[in-house]
């Protein structure tokens, strides 16, 4: 019986020492003969960012600013870093500006030509890199960015003194009309012409009544609308759209009153308790018997921004926000309160 129970002892530690000694390979204290040992990453706190130039954009078609920040990355060993670890003041992870690079490439811009990069690596110990920076608050002077992992890890910009970039430096020129600025559209059946009247023969009565343009835009509350109403314009032909299911459609409506034409190319919802942003579909989104008026010569007529919003966003909706639009050749954003009346 007694031998019985130191044998069971003695089982127990060979057990025992077993396991500690597959713990301390897993964890490369211990290797085999002729075994390399797995090689430690250095840690990332060694990597130094620097901020060595930025160019702020305000393009009146883009519903946002954004810098473009050329970033120095030294270390003594080659480059490895994650941008993920970039995160704005505004809450803004610089790895995840999937749907502010879209606006920016949809209206033609290509940040490909400045050489913009989500990557940064390099074989060598140094590199330089230019990153987008998104700025969501149009009223913001001052940006900071955070980077996790390092012991320099802010850096600021400073937007009102910063040099503002143009649309030729994504490769858009902005088209100047060659019609002089004095000479009037030609005119059409619906312009009304006035001409002057000698006094001896005075215009006859008639029963027509010119109703006055009054040059203004309006809005009103957004609506809530099925996902299936919204068609995209392909190549060929429309098709519907497969948004995810946590998508949501709001509709704002906006009612032209111009003797000339106008044209909205941005515009936005503003959510003034959180600094969120929602972006109006581009001209390419039509609403099934309706009208998508961003991007299109206005005059007389009406029609909706139609705004594409998750879950969390729509909530938003019943709080105060503002929708925002911008007017082509106006960079000055015209904002509108709102506040949704049930859905």
């Amino acid at each position: 019986m007694k031998k019985r129970s130191i044998f069971r002892g003695l089982l127990i530690l060979i057990v025992f020492a077993i396991i500690v000694l597959v713990a301390l390979y897993s964890q490369n204290y211990l290797k085999l003969p002729g075994e390399q040992a797995t090689e430690i990453q250095e840690p990332t706190g060694d990597t130094v960012v620097t901020l060595e130039d930025y160019k702020v954009y305000d393009l009146v078609d883009v519903p946002f600013r954004f810098v473009l920040a050329d970033v120095r990355l030294s270390n003594t060993k080659p480059i490895n870093f994650e941008l993920s670890r970039f995160q704005s003041d505004e809450g803004l992870i610089l790895s995840s500006l999937d749907e502010y690079r879209s606006e920016i490439t949809r209206n033609g811009y290509d940040l490909g030509i400045q050489n913009v990069t989500t990557q940064l690596t390099s074989n060598e110990n140094e590199l330089l890199a230019k990153i987008l920076i998104p700025i969501k608050n149009n009223y913001r002077q001052i940006i900071n960015v955070n980077i996790s992992g390092i012991k320099t890890d802010l850096i600021s910009l400073n937007l009102s003194d910063a040099e503002y970039g143009k649309p030729e430096d994504l490769g858009k020129s902005i088209a100047v009309s060659e019609r002089p600025v004095e000479e009037k559209p030609t005119p059409t059946e619906h312009d009304v012409e006035i001409t002057e009247v000698p006094e001896l023969d005075p215009p006859e009565e008639t029963d027509l009544e010119v109703v006055p343009v009054s040059n203004t835009t309006s809005f009103s509350s957004g609506s809530l609308i099925s996902k299936d109403l919204i068609l995209y314009k392909g190549l060929e032909e429309y098709h519907r759209v497969d948004f995810a299911s946590r998508v949501r459609i709001l509709l704002v409506n906006v009612t032209f009153d111009y003797e000339e034409e106008v044209s909205i190319v941005a515009a936005r919802l503003h959510f003034t308790d959180t600094d969120d942003l929602a972006f109006a579909l581009g001209p390419e989104y039509v609403i099934e018997n309706g009208n998508n008026v961003l991007g299109k010569a206005m005059k007389q007529e009406t029609g909706s921004l139609i705004f594409q919003m998750d879950n969390r966003l729509y909530d938003l909706v019943n709080q105060p926000y503002t929708v925002e639009v911008r007017f082509e050749h106006d960079g000055n954003w015209l904002r509108i309160p709102m506040n949704l009346q049930g859905e």
